[in-house]
């Protein structure tokens, strides 16, 4: 796995089979035989080799994408998990999650949710996390979210208790005004300086607030009851601070131990300190009692599709509400009959590429600057193959059209770079051909 070209060359020999004509002879395979034991062998394999990017061009060139979301429709339960399994290992891609998107993909796998294999709605939540993102949120219907609040609810006897010394997580808040103000009215502590200086100062018990939060709901999680704790301020913490909320476990016996730090901006610790934690049995729901992977995509889910959400306020007295996190820098490829080159309006349909970058940037020129040459980076590596890869995305044919780089920073309107491959491209059912000189 995650091999190259040249090694795969290498290790078949001249003689064997190479593995596109392998893969080729697997999906003929499927698509002729007659035996139910037969399809589900070579379903299972080639969702195997999904898991390899090696593969991923021969994948698109043989249509086995195609067989994954045809086969989520099957009454065959392990050929229903073989394909979505197939579909959780190439929607990663930027190019296979923009096809599978535009072949009602998420509409074949909201029905699944409903699954009573584990496995299944394992692989459905991870395929969620991949393919939603703020341009596709419109595909997070009701329906979809009822059958995550469903899950949550569903009871299930399969315990793993996977709490180990080591374990950490983040969650990330970000703190306005309002929430001061409602923690004021909460606790009366109207205290001048969070309430009516230039700089709203933060309640540290408020943040200690948000730590509770953390321990009681995320790690170690429901049940979990505070019998001491140590902690101070050693900088202060002001209104619009972005705030990562870090939980560490280091001991883990009948009195469990768990340090903690809050940081604003990513810069400066305002709140440091440890716990001691005693876990009480209690009755837990379907998503709990899976591996914390699952508890955590289901989060990372529902925060994604939170604007859809409405948030229910204990006895009318507290709302605490965490802020959508801005957009990170995004890459998409347009070609030039998407818009008008002095316009300003935004590009016509979806992006012939699409890339999801890790991290965000500032929301200023410097931070534009800094995702187009990140995106020049990833961009750069393909310019050999852009003309198949740019083929193959699109679903329409193309004649002289140029591709043109527009990145996302920070907000979800796409920025024209005006920084093109110098070349035209032409395109005839997938496949790309020379353009003629006149």
């Amino acid at each position: 796995m995650f091999t190259s070209k040249e090694q795969l060359i290498k290790r078949t020999g001249k003689s064997s089979v190479g593995r596109y004509d392998f893969l080729k002879l697997l999906t003929t395979e499927f698509k002729t035989t007659k035996s139910k034991e037969a399809k589900e062998q070579v379903l299972a394999n080639l969702a195997n080799f999904a898991y390899d990017p090696i593969n991923y061009g021969y994948i698109r060139q043989l249509q086995i994408i195609d067989l994954f979301l045809h086969a989520l429709s099957e009454n065959n339960l392990k050929l229903v998990r073989f394909a979505v399994g197939g579909i959780c290992n190439v929607c990663a891609d930027p190019i296979n999650k923009l096809y599978i998107l535009r072949n009602q993909g998420i509409c074949l796998l909201t029905p699944l949710l409903s699954s009573q294999d584990e496995d299944i709605i394992l692989s459905v939540i991870t395929s969620l996390i991949f393919l939603i993102t703020p341009d596709y949120k419109s595909e997070v219907t009701t329906e979809l979210i009822g059958k995550i609040s469903d899950l949550s609810n569903h009871e299930n006897n399969h315990v793993l208790n996977t709490m180990k010394v080591g374990n950490e997580i983040s969650v990330f808040k970000t703190v306005t005004k309002d929430d001061i103000l409602n923690f004021a009215k909460l606790t009366g502590d109207y205290n001048p300086i969070h309430l009516v200086t230039s700089n709203n100062l933060v309640h540290g018990a408020l943040l200690n607030g948000l730590v509770s939060g953390v321990l009681g709901t995320k790690m170690p999680g429901p049940g979990t009851i505070v019998v001491g704790q140590t902690f101070t301020f050693p900088a202060p913490c002001y209104a619009g601070d972005i705030i990562e909320i870090k939980v560490q476990i280091v001991s883990i016996r009948k009195i469990m131990k768990c340090e903690y730090i809050c940081i604003a901006n990513g810069k400066k610790i305002v709140l440091k300190g440890n716990a001691k934690l005693i876990k009480k049995l209690i009755q837990l729901s379907f998503i709990e009692k899976m591996n914390p992977a699952f508890l955590l995509s289901i989060l990372y889910f529902l925060s994604a599709s939170a604007d859809q959400i409405k948030i229910k306020v204990l006895n009318d007295t507290l709302k605490i509400v965490t802020t959508e996190f801005p957009v990170g820098c995004a890459c998409g490829i347009f070609l030039s009959g998407q818009f008008k080159k002095d316009g300003k309006e935004s590009p016509k349909g979806e992006p012939a590429i699409f890339h999801d970058l890790p991290g965000a940037f500032s929301c200023t020129p410097t931070g534009n600057k800094l995702c187009t040459n990140k995106c020049l980076d990833t961009i750069i590596k393909h310019l050999p193959n852009s003309p198949k890869i740019l083929c193959n995305s699109i679903k329409y044919d193309c004649h002289k059209e140029r591709a043109y780089l527009f990145i996302k920073n920070c907000n979800s309107g796409w920025i024209n770079t005006n920084l093109s491959a110098g070349r035209e491209y032409c395109c005839k059912d997938g496949t790309p051909y020379k353009c003629p000189v006149y």
